[in-house]
């Protein structure tokens, strides 16, 4: 397996050889992006409420949306630094687990526990006598958490599996088997949703608001009035996101 985040189509387990798994360098890059587009936009609108509020109002105004923009860059750092920092590595029979804040290294046949959860597109929990360990799946392709799974799977004994069942049906098995990338027509009774219907509903919906905000502000010199674009946006990127 590649060390560096390039991407890799296939991984191959040898004797004395590491093998390393990381989210890619094209992922991280993606939510450094994010960082600094909401980043700008914060700092666009905090600075237009510092001008446009009334004197007696400026620190208010500015810490609340301080605050409230804030939220979608930190969410973004924190996925930035768990792309960086995070990896499970096979060195001759030896899980180690690099996660932001820590680095566990567990010896395969000294786990007595391993429980497969169903949380963030998959995860597993590997617990010893003395340490316990957790990866999740969701920043890796769809190659390496299959061969990941596999590699649990066969080497640890299935009597310390727990809740296997249920996760090879809900995670495993349409890893395995993926749905076409073919989208079928819906039906007369259907409505067929995808991101960029809520693209094209929610970024015209935006830029009004963002408009309306800041002119219906500036005229009654009420700065609330720009939280609305605020919201609106969190609102569409939660839509857009819960769907696949």
């Amino acid at each position: 397996m590649n060390t560096d985040g390039t991407s890799s189509t296939e991984i191959t387990e040898s004797d004395g050889v590491d093998i390393v798994v990381r989210p890619h360098k094209s992922l991280r890059n993606g939510y450094i992006f994010g960082v600094f587009f909401f980043a700008l936009l914060g700092i666009g609108s905090t600075s237009f409420m510092w001008f446009a509020a009334q004197p007696s109002q400026k620190l208010y105004a500015v810490l609340v949306f301080g605050v409230m923009w804030s939220l979608l860059p930190g969410l973004f750092i924190w996925e930035v630094l768990v792309c960086h920092f995070t990896s499970i590595t096979i060195r001759n029979g030896t899980a180690i687990l690099q996660s932001v804040f820590s680095c566990k290294e567990l010896e395969l046949s000294n786990i007595t526990q391993a429980q497969w959860k169903l949380i963030s597109h998959g995860a597993l929990s590997l617990e010893t006598a003395t340490e316990r360990g957790t990866f999740g799946l969701r920043h890796l392709t769809l190659e390496e958490r299959l061969w990941l799974i596999q590699f649990f799977r066969n080497h640890l004994p299935e009597s310390i599996q727990q809740n296997w069942d249920l996760f090879c049906l809900k995670i495993a098995l349409p890893l395995r088997e993926p749905k076409s990338e073919v989208i079928r027509d819906p039906g007369p009774d259907e409505i067929l949703v995808t991101r960029k219907r809520y693209d094209r509903l929610g970024i015209p919906l935006i830029i009004i608001s963002i408009i309306c905000g800041v002119l219906t502000a500036w005229y009654f010199q009420y700065p609330k009035y720009l939280s609305f674009p605020v919201i609106l946006i969190l609102f569409w990127v939660l839509l857009r996101y819960s769907v696949p």
